[in-house]
C-alpha cells in the first residue's frame, strides 16, 4: 500500500509506505521535483531501534574518549558513537572493541567513504585487532529482552565506575 498524503501547508508531501505490524512509514518528499532528481530512486532511510543498551553503550564509548573525537582530537563538537561493523551485528553491537568516538564530521566523512574509514582503522587499532574483531562478528548472539536489560546494566555500571575513576578501562559485555 502506497498513498501520498498533504501535511500542513509548509511541509513538503509525505508518502506513506505499507504498514508492518500496524505502523506505517512515512517519507518526505520535495514537493516540485527537479529535473536532475527526476529519474533518481527514492531513498528510504531505515532506522534500527535505539533502546537502553544501545544508549549506555554510547555513553560509555564517549566516556571512555573523555568525549573527545579518537580521530581529529576535537573536543568541542558532537561526539557520536561509531561503531565499526553495524548495529545489527548482536554479536558486536555491544562490544567496546566495536566502536570508537566520532565528531559529528568525522563520522559522516567515514560513512561516506569506508575505505578512508578501513585504512584509519588499521592504523589506529592495528591489523590484529581487526581481525579478532572480524571473527567476533561471525558469531551468533540472541538479543533477548533479558540480555538487553543485562547489557543495560553492564554499561551503566562501567559508566558510573568510568565517571568516578577517570582512569578506569571499562570491561566490554561480550
Amino acid at each position: 500500500m502506497t498513498a501520498t498524503r498533504r501535511c500542513k501547508r509548509s511541509l513538503p508531501h509525505r508518502r506513506i509506505l505499507g504498514s508492518m505490524g500496524g505502523s506505517a512509514q512515512a517519507v518526505y518528499t520535495s514537493r516540485k521535483p527537479s529535473a536532475e532528481s527526476a529519474n533518481l530512486p527514492l531513498r528510504i532511510k531505515q532506522m534500527i531501534k535505539r533502546e537502553a543498551c544501545d544508549k549506555w553503550f554510547s555513553d560509555v564509548v564517549r566516556q571512555k574518549s573523555n568525549y573527545t573525537c579518537e580521530h581529529c582530537k576535537k573536543t568541542d563538537s558532537r561526539m557520536e558513537c561509531a561503531h565499526i561493523y553495524g548495529r545489527r551485528l548482536k554479536s558486536v553491537r555491544w562490544s567496546l572493541d566495536n566502536a570508537v568516538c566520532l565528531c559529528h564530521w568525522c563520522h559522516r566523512d567515514f560513512t561516506e567513504n569506508p575505505l578512508k574509514f578501513t585504512d584509519w582503522l588499521n592504523q589506529y587499532f592495528g591489523g590484529g585487532h581487526m581481525d579478532i574483531l572480524r571473527e567476533k562478528k561471525n558469531a551468533i548472539m540472541k538479543a533477548t529482552p533479558e540480555v538487553k536489560k543485562d547489557i543495560s546494566k553492564h554499561y551503566r555500571e562501567e559508566l558510573k565506575k568510568l565517571e568516578s575513576d577517570p582512569d578506569y578501562s571499562p570491561v566490554s559485555y561480550n
